[in-house]
């Protein structure tokens, strides 16, 4: 039996702990995306997960983004929209990502990370020891027609919860996001790196072959001085490709 096996939200939820922990901004201007493949090798679950206090919505209006926001584009492929006061960390996306990745491995030696997995944006609010709160936006190329919406963040949760003993869904939200369908994930966890309670806001959506993942995150006493930006900046994703 197959357990798909993504990677998703719990490699952007130490993403998001760790860019917290980043130098001072770098700005720049492109992203170079590596080659990216429609397969991936899933591997099955062993354990039975049981999920309990979710809280399913289902809305239709459009978000609107405000007027007063910064818009990062990268050309051809999307768009991200933030408060003004955030600024890109593009510089050290790599590096980050690759302490990451080997976080995720030694917690879990026998997953299979899906090739072409890559992460196109990293900023937040600049402050002398790196970005607080964060925000990051990656994508997972998926064989098309076989992992549904609703596949991936299943998958998402299933992974955190066999792996995460703290993991936490306070609610999932389905939404229409620039016209494609999307899934708001509310959910907190402690953080494996720096420690305490941190609360994240994700936004799931796919479009042809690829899967999209926008993540903001913070701790959890500072998630209601944050959230409305939040909300904001997930749905403000537009795919141009």
């Amino acid at each position: 039996m197959k357990r798909y096996h993504l990677l998703s939200l719990g490699l952007v939820i130490l993403l998001v702990s760790i860019v917290a922990a980043c130098p001072g901004p770098t700005v720049t201007e492109t992203v170079t995306l590596p080659a990216m493949t429609k397969t991936v090798t899933l591997s099955a679950p062993m354990k039975t997960i049981v999920q309990t206090q979710t809280i399913t919505v289902t809305l239709s209006p459009e978000p609107t983004i405000p007027s007063q926001y910064s818009t990062y584009i990268e050309e051809e492929l999307y768009s991200i929209t933030y408060p003004s006061n955030w600024v890109p960390a593009l510089s050290y996306m790599e590096e980050v990502f690759g302490w990451a990745l080997a976080w995720i491995q030694a917690v879990d030696q026998g997953i299979e990370v899906p090739e072409g997995m890559t992460i196109l944006f990293l900023g937040g609010i600049p402050f002398e020891e790196g970005y607080y709160p964060t925000l990051n936006v990656f994508i997972i190329p998926r064989t098309t027609g076989y992992w549904t919406l609703q596949e991936i963040v299943e998958a998402d949760g299933a992974w955190l919860r066999l792996y995460r003993e703290d993991y936490y869904e306070y609610s999932t939200t389905e939404i229409i996001v620039d016209g494609i369908e999307a899934v708001l994930l509310d959910s907190a966890d402690n953080d494996p790196v720096f420690g305490g309670l941190w609360r994240y806001l994700q936004l799931y959506t796919v479009k042809d072959n690829l899967a999209w993942l926008v993540t903001c995150g913070c701790a959890s006493d500072d998630f209601n001085k944050y959230k409305d930006d939040f909300y904001t900046i997930a749905t403000s994703l537009r795919i141009l490709k």
